[in-house]
């Protein structure tokens, strides 16, 4: 998701502040569903990453194609996961994984975790344009 948020802005050659935005609330976004599902290495990084790194660099491709060529190298990267599994692994119908809901004192730790990306994101990223390091949207003559 990090990708296609960050293509799309990349193409649109949007401000820096409104990147700065965007990927703070991806950020707060992010930790609330690694916290809801118990996601391991725990927090938003990847999409934190993905989501920066592609939107401060010129659309080279039309976003839709990155978007795909993202999308297929998650797959096989999930396929070479299952590497192990498929060589030696059984298949119990009905399986799922146990996942506490957010409730209490998970949720507001989850909420705090949110608060704490957003804030450390977004401070980076101002620091960033306010000292003139930041992404400078680049426009392209078509």
């Amino acid at each position: 998701m990090g990708v296609g948020v960050g293509v799309f802005l990349a193409a649109h050659h949007v401000d820096s502040w409104v990147l700065v935005g965007v990927e703070a609330l991806f950020a707060g976004a992010g930790s609330l569903f690694a916290d809801s599902t118990t996601l391991r290495p725990a927090g938003p990084f990847f999409g934190i990453l993905a989501l920066g790194a592609c939107a401060s660099v010129p659309a080279a491709a039309p976003w839709p194609a990155a978007v795909l060529i993202a999308a297929g190298s998650a797959a096989c990267s999930i396929m070479v996961g299952f590497g192990g599994w498929f060589r030696g692994g059984t298949w119990r119908r009905g399986w799922r994984r146990e996942v506490a809901a957010l409730r209490g004192a998970r949720r507001r730790a989850a909420r705090l975790h949110a608060l704490r990306y957003m804030s450390a994101v977004g401070a980076a990223g101002s620091v960033g344009v306010l000292s003139g390091s930041g992404h400078q949207p680049t426009r392209t003559s078509s």
